[in-house]
């Protein structure tokens, strides 16, 4: 069974990791090696990778079945929804080991907007969430 330490200790080993890297491509050619591709879409090293990123990290550590795979954030939402681990409440405090989606649009109020970003969470202290990202200035 995948632990939130080897999941965790994966996504710390990928930080410093930038678009167009050796390491970024591996990431990107692990998401595409595991076939069937998700709504039958090969991610390219140009795209936006923090889903591929995730779904890399699921693979890696044996997690898919509990997480899935995706390279689109909202799709993703659908596929935690489907396996019953999607909370969007608000009042929950993420913990380490939580993946956590991002709606940067400013004109949507919380929870009701498209989601465009993925992480997952490495600690949570005195109300700050840190996290680990793919694709984040281009990096992890």
């Amino acid at each position: 069974m995948t632990t939130v330490t080897q999941i965790l200790t994966k996504a710390k080993a990928h930080l410093g990791v930038t678009t167009g890297s050796a390491t970024h491509k591996a990431i990107i050619d692990k998401y595409n090696g595991v076939k069937p591709l998700p709504v039958g879409y090969k991610v390219t090293y140009t795209d936006d990778w923090c889903d591929a990123f995730i779904s890399a990290l699921a693979i890696e550590t044996g997690a898919v079945d509990i997480i899935g795979r995706e390279c689109g954030v909202q799709r993703h939402i659908d596929i935690f929804k489907q396996k019953g681990i999607w909370f969007e409440d608000g009042r929950i405090t993420p913990k380490p080991g939580d993946i956590i989606t991002f709606n940067w649009n400013d004109w949507s109020t919380a929870n009701n907007g498209f989601a465009d970003h993925i992480g997952i969470v490495e600690s949570v202290a005195n109300g700050q969430i840190t996290t680990i990202e793919g694709n984040t200035d281009r990096a992890v």
